[in-house]
């Protein structure tokens, strides 16, 4: 059997992105990087997860981690994105704006293997294109206020949060289409402790409306109305009554 073929295993991969590193100097930079793990940490040890054994590949404003098979799923989806908006709350409720940590995270379950320069695997390509993408990126931006911003792949939506496995409703999170490069799938969004989430997509499939059989044309007057030889009210096919 091939190297690549017996390293073949399927995990649950985690990948954060902190937003508006590259605008920071020297001095942010390594605050950052230096806040960043200690939440990461800190919101495991919380969610009990063992951090620890976490195989972990470092990208100075961010992180992916490949988990071990046995670590708790549903943990990872609910209790550690609680406690990592928690934490990061706390954290940047006294920071100067250019020192808040803010959070882009992605949760996929598919195949890692480590290689020789990281991790390879269509599951480290997807999940890093999840925390890479527009809608992502856009959730954050639209939410200052917010400071973390998770997207689940739809296997994970599908198996932990439709299936009633986490506290979080399915109608929290936003279906959204992600294309980056040659990655396009859908997936979903939610952004973390914000009580009034933007209006979600529909999560069932979208069935088209009944189109009329032709066009439809009404009126509405107030008053009187001098207009001889005009016809008014002809329609064809349906139309609703306001």
């Amino acid at each position: 059997m091939s190297g690549i073929n017996s390293a073949f295993k399927r995990h649950l991969l985690v990948a954060v992105d902190a937003t508006g590193y590259g605008g920071g100097n020297d001095q942010e930079h390594f605050a950052l990087q230096s806040g960043l793990t200690a939440a990461l940490d800190e919101s495991a040890a919380l969610a009990g997860l063992r951090r620890d054994m976490w195989l972990k590949q470092a990208m100075g404003d961010g992180e992916l981690a490949i988990l071990p098979q046995d670590e708790p799923e549903p943990v990872v989806v609910d209790d550690y994105i609680r406690h990592l908006e928690a934490t990061l709350s706390a954290r940047n409720a006294d920071a100067p704006p250019r020192r808040k940590i803010r959070l882009r995270m992605a949760i996929h379950f598919g195949a890692a293997m480590h290689a020789d320069n990281g991790y390879a695997g269509q599951g480290v390509v997807a999940v890093s294109r999840l925390v890479d993408s527009a809608p992502l990126r856009d959730a954050l931006a639209a939410s200052q206020e917010a400071n973390l911003a998770v997207m689940l792949s739809k296997q994970v939506f599908d198996d932990v949060v439709r299936q009633g496995h986490v506290s979080f409703a399915e109608t929290e999170f936003t279906r959204v289409r992600v294309q980056v490069k040659e990655y396009q799938d859908e997936a979903w969004v939610k952004v973390v402790g914000i009580p009034s989430p933007a209006p979600r997509e529909r999560s069932g499939p979208v069935e088209d409306s009944p189109s009329p059989a032709g066009p439809a044309v009404s009126q509405h007057f107030h008053g009187d109305v001098h207009a001889p030889r005009s016809v008014f009210g002809v329609s064809y096919g349906t139309r609703s009554d306001d």
